[in-house]
């Protein structure tokens, strides 16, 4: 009987038909299409772009983080954080800009 040996996480990402850190840009393909949508149906482009980026970034954050068994580094935390205060400013420039041309 042959025994199945334990694969590591380079195993593991050998398998997986996505490479590392392709969750981001499938998550960034999905969110700008998504955008663009918006912003053809709310007649501003920019605005749903904006809003396609913060959308992305969750996508794309919630498939990397679901397929990383390792714990992130110093350096991964921090662009973490700074990727999610920009994807946040964006969702929030986006939303005051269209409550403005809203409101004119």
């Amino acid at each position: 009987m042959v025994k199945d040996e334990e694969t590591g996480p380079i195993e593991e990402e050998k398998k997986s038909r996505i490479p590392k850190g392709g969750g981001w840009g499938i998550g960034y393909g999905i969110g700008f299409t998504i955008g663009i949508i918006f912003g053809i149906l709310m007649d501003n482009i920019a605005i749903g772009i904006a809003i396609g980026v913060a959308i992305g970034a969750g996508i794309g954050g919630s498939i990397e983080g679901s397929r990383k068994q390792e714990q992130p580094t110093p350096q991964q935390k921090k662009m973490r954080k700074i990727s999610l205060a920009i994807a946040l400013a964006l969702l929030v420039v986006g939303v005051l800009v269209f409550l403005w041309f809203l409101l004119n």
